[in-house]
């Protein structure tokens, strides 16, 4: 479904989101009392930094699919120029206000007249 790059910049971003939040978690439920001084600036230093690296992650990877998208579009809009346009030029001839070339016999659109 996803090429490598896109679903390797989708797993770090989750990984990064998944670390940030246990860590979270963690140092509110279970390091509180442990969490004093520089130790816990440190701790929710490092905290923020992966939730930042998560958002960054995720900001990379909806630039990559607005890009995506971007092409998709000049590519469809290509493709919708190309069949309108006409391939080679009608010639016209005096015939052609009888509409002659309606009709397989030439006899016109209405029959002989």
């Amino acid at each position: 479904m996803f090429n490598p790059v896109r679903r390797r910049r989708r797993t770090l971003a989750m990984l990064y989101l998944s670390v940030a939040t246990g860590m979270l978690f963690w140092g509110h439920l279970i390091f509180q009392q442990a969490l004093t001084g520089p130790s816990a600036r440190i701790y929710w230093f490092l905290c923020a930094q992966m939730a930042g690296m998560a958002v960054l992650g995720s900001l990379v990877e909806a630039g990559a699919g607005v890009h995506s998208m971007l092409l998709q579009r000049a590519r469809s809009q290509k493709q919708l120029r190309d069949c309108e346009r006409p391939i080679a030029p009608v010639p016209i001839d005096s015939k052609s206000t009888e509409m002659s070339h309606w009709h397989p016999q030439g006899m016109g659109r209405y029959g002989a007249r």
